[in-house]
């Protein structure tokens, strides 16, 4: 709400379609209500955003997960990039992604089933713990790998990596990114897959 006031939810649940306005003096309660139904749905029309979090249950060995889904320009980059920080900080995540979808991404993303079409014709881009437990699919744009990944690849090896910025953000997380701007993924993206590959072989 802070870092992101344009895509402030208008409707909110914990299951589609949603129905219940969002207020945001009572996000207290809102929250509350959809920890107990294990998860919390949103969106709003203009500008469009969706969004969901969904609680880790039980015993179980697999992520929880927060999402946010947006139109390009809807919020500065600057803030998506510190809403990316500051929550992964907070949260203490394994791994966090910032990325913006292109022809040859969505080709790549439908080889891994992390790039699905939706009923609405548009595509569901996501990563599960199912996928995590075999690989990271592939290198995006911003990424953070958290404690689990530092400790995995080494943090000297992470902060070498030939990222157009890496930098270490926390005790044992470290962010990186592809390019100046997020738009490159689309407007120049063959210089940007190539920095993508050199990453891959570093």
């Amino acid at each position: 709400v802070e870092l992101m006031p344009e895509i402030v939810p208008e409707k909110f649940g914990s299951w589609e379609p949603l129905k219940n306005e969002f207020v945001v003096e009572k996000i207290s309660e809102i929250v509350a209500e959809c920890w107990a139904h294990e998860g919390f749905l949103w969106s709003r029309k203009k500008p469009f955003a969706v969004g969901s979090i969904q609680f880790q249950v039980g015993k179980a060995c697999v992520h929880s997960g927060v999402k946010v889904d947006c139109a390009l320009g809807a919020v500065p980059q600057c803030n998506l990039i510190e809403f990316l920080q500051k929550s992964s900080e907070y949260l203490n995540a394994d791994l966090s992604i910032l990325h913006l979808l292109n022809p040859v991404d969505m080709e790549r993303g439908a080889k891994t089933r992390t790039v699905v079409p939706a009923a609405n014709g548009e595509c569901y881009f996501g990563i599960t713990t199912h996928d995590l437990n075999k690989y990271i699919p592939d290198v995006y744009w911003a990424m953070i790998f958290g404690p689990a990944y530092v400790r995995f690849f080494g943090l000297e090896k992470l902060l070498s990596a030939p990222f157009y910025l890496v930098k270490q953000i926390g005790p044992e997380m470290v962010y990186m990114q592809l390019s100046k701007n997020i738009e490159d993924m689309r407007t120049n993206f063959i210089a940007v897959d190539k920095v993508r590959a050199k990453v891959k072989k570093h």
